[in-house]
C-alpha cells in the first residue's frame, strides 16, 4: 500500500509508525534467567498489542515480533 513504517522500542514495548502516527504496538513481558549452565538468558513474551483497524492485515504485527 505504499506506506513506509517505522518500528521504534521502549521499555519492553515496540511502536510501529506511519510518519508521525502511531498505528500500533506490542508489549511484551521479558523474563530472564539463567540457564543450569549458568548462562543468563531471556525470553519476551507478548502482553499487549492493537494494530490500527486501517493497518491491520498489513503484516505490521508480524514485522513487530520478528524485530522483537
Amino acid at each position: 500500500k505504499n506506506r513506509t513504517i517505522c518500528l521504534k522500542d521502549y521499555c519492553g514495548t515496540i511502536d510501529a509508525y506511519d510518519g508521525n502516527d502511531k498505528v500500533g504496538f506490542i508489549q511484551f513481558e521479558v523474563v530472564e534467567y539463567t540457564t543450569r549452565y549458568g548462562e543468563s538468558e531471556s525470553t519476551a513474551y507478548p502482553e499487549q498489542m492493537h494494530i490500527d483497524g486501517k493497518y491491520q492485515r498489513s503484516g505490521i504485527a508480524t514485522q513487530i515480533i520478528e524485530y522483537a
